[in-house]
């Protein structure tokens, strides 16, 4: 067989005869370009499947849709204007420009709904008009307040401001759980020690919204005693404003953070519905107070997220972290009888005086190291560990000497130490306190630990969540809040140290917490709601591209 000259080149030139294989490949594909209504509607296909494939969540959900069908609505009524502009020759446009416009104006929209989510809507949220709303809807939030307050929600005595809360969450949309507290809780070495059992008693945790991005919201109900209600200036359950201050047990710690977080989810759903594109857990917590084995029974119970905000009372700063606690019982023992043979008994009221001030040198001595050169994080502080005897009782009558002395005392720590190794260095700091008494160094103290095990926390003030909750405050007052540690704890010890989830608090300004005459102020609820309403519209506006810590 003889081969031409071109089939020779054919053969022994590859390059060229690749360049017409690929010549005859782009024909191919040319003939359908040049049919601009072909392009565009490929470039529509082609964002579907893109945005489809990186944000499934977002882009084919039903409000998705229902942004997607009004585009096309009004984009359908423009090209029909615009086609019969053509028909009248007033227009020398071909259709298949008219398509591509649409197409990449449509394109853009699904660029901004599916990929940032409503990151450029929040951009352009009206903040004025937030702020309004805000204002007018808070008279609903301090009646909420009011009725929280009324709800004398001492320990063990939850339920009626939990079903006030469960009532309002459920109103806006929320699935409501009443999560009860396992008898068992007391085992988790988290927990607080458990003074009472848990029947019948619950946190409330509400969910709404769906989606990768997630938050925690939360708060606890419960309240310390109104001691000495005499001294109020009014009932301590019977809520009173006076000079822009709402009066009541727990309206500062923390009735009032739960207000400003109503009224911020109010305003929202009233700004700019839609505006929750993932998951949204708020949590209403029993024992705060004393153990924090609500807000640990529900992270164990997997209510937990990419981040918790905790509406505690800060003064609208963000406070990032708090110091070990433990609760200590110390019990002196005496020899009873009556009043007319007391010379013969041994009163141990005789010896508290001893005991607190060996627990105030104990103070004294971690205060100094911490100063020598304690824990960084609480650097700010000079003083974070406090010894406070809270209650003393002894006796039942006064012509009987008590056969027992029984003192509450909390204890401040440093972090590095357990709460048992605590518990024994109390031991040693009463017993080196009352070697001097005969009768106590023969019956020494007996001590265990109550109430709260409640381990140091230091949030990292970098983190994603102090960034955009200092962002939203900025926005609001014009200048970053304050950072701050404190010589306490909140349940944010639990987020950061258990579950190992960013926490902070941020809430009003209180007076006189735990004190007579406890007050919340109102307007600080208000500000407080202006800026968790940001934060909140700013947090779920986010791409989750990474887990967050």
């Amino acid at each position: 067989m003889t081969m031409s000259d071109a089939d020779v080149a054919s053969r022994t030139n590859p390059v060229g005869n690749g360049k017409r294989r690929r010549g005859r490949v782009t024909s191919v594909l040319r003939r359908p370009l040049q049919r601009p209504e072909l392009a565009s509607l490929g470039g529509l296909v082609a964002a579907f499947a893109v945005f489809t494939i990186m944000r499934p969540d977002l882009f084919l959900s039903q409000d998705n849709g229902i942004n997607v069908t009004s585009l096309a609505a009004q984009y359908g009524i423009v090209a029909v204007g615009v086609t019969a502009l053509m028909i009248a020759g007033h227009f020398d446009l071909s259709v298949g420009t008219i398509v591509g416009a649409l197409s990449g104006a449509t394109t853009t929209r699904y660029i901004k709904q599916s990929v940032f989510g409503p990151l450029a809507e929040v951009g352009r949220m009206d903040v004025q008009r937030l702020d309004e709303v805000v204002a007018a809807l808070a008279p609903r939030a301090f009646g909420v307040l009011r009725r929280l307050i009324a709800e004398p929600s001492t320990v063990g005595q939850e339920t009626g401001a939990q079903e006030v809360l469960a009532a309002e969450l459920q109103q806006l949309g929320f699935d409501i759980t009443r999560l009860m507290i396992p008898e068992t809780i007391g085992s988790d070495p988290a927990a607080g020690v458990p003074s009472r059992s848990y029947a019948g008693r619950y946190d409330v945790v509400g969910e709404r919204g769906d989606g990768r991005r997630s938050l925690v919201l939360n708060g606890h109900v419960d309240v310390v005693p109104a001691q000495d209600a005499d001294r109020w200036s009014s009932s301590p359950f019977v809520p009173t404003e006076r000079d822009g201050w709402l009066i009541g047990r727990g309206a500062g710690d923390m009735k009032g953070g739960f207000a400003a977080g109503l009224l911020a989810l109010w305003a929202l759903d009233e700004m700019a519905p839609g505006w929750l594109t993932g998951r949204l857990t708020v949590v209403s917590a029993i024992e705060e107070e004393c153990t924090g084995n609500g807000t640990l029974a529900a992270g164990r119970a997997g209510y937990t997220a990419d981040a918790a905000l905790l509406l505690e009372p800060t003064d609208l700063n963000v406070l990032l972290g708090g110091i070990s606690i433990i609760w200590v019982s110390i019990e002196v023992d005496g020899r009873a009888g009556h009043a007319e043979a007391a010379l013969r008994s041994v009163n141990p009221i005789a010896a508290v005086p001893a005991v607190i001030a060996a627990l105030q040198r104990f103070e004294q001595q971690m205060n100094a190291a911490h100063l020598r050169g304690g824990d960084a994080a609480f650097s700010a502080l000079s003083h974070p560990y406090n010894v406070n005897v809270g209650t003393v009782h002894a006796g039942d009558w006064a012509s009987s000497v008590p056969a027992v002395a029984r003192l509450q005392v909390r204890v401040g720590h440093p972090g590095s130490w357990s709460s048992e190794e605590t518990l024994e260095r109390v031991r040693a700091a009463v017993v080196e306190g009352i070697r001097s008494d005969q009768w106590l160094v023969e019956h020494p103290p007996r001590f265990a630990l109550t109430g709260y095990r409640g381990q140091r926390h230091a949030q990292d003030p970098d983190a994603e969540l102090v960034t955009r909750l200092s962002g939203a405050h900025a926005s609001v007052f014009g200048r970053p809040p304050d950072q701050v540690m404190i010589g306490s704890t909140t349940d944010a010890r639990f987020y950061v140290n258990q579950f190992g989830m960013p926490a902070v608090a941020y809430g009003p300004r209180t007076r006189n917490m735990h004190g007579t005459d406890e007050a919340v102020e109102l307007g600080s609820i208000v500000d407080c709601a202006r800026s968790v309403a940001r934060f909140l519209a700013d947090w779920f506006a986010a791409d989750p591209v990474e887990q967050l810590r």
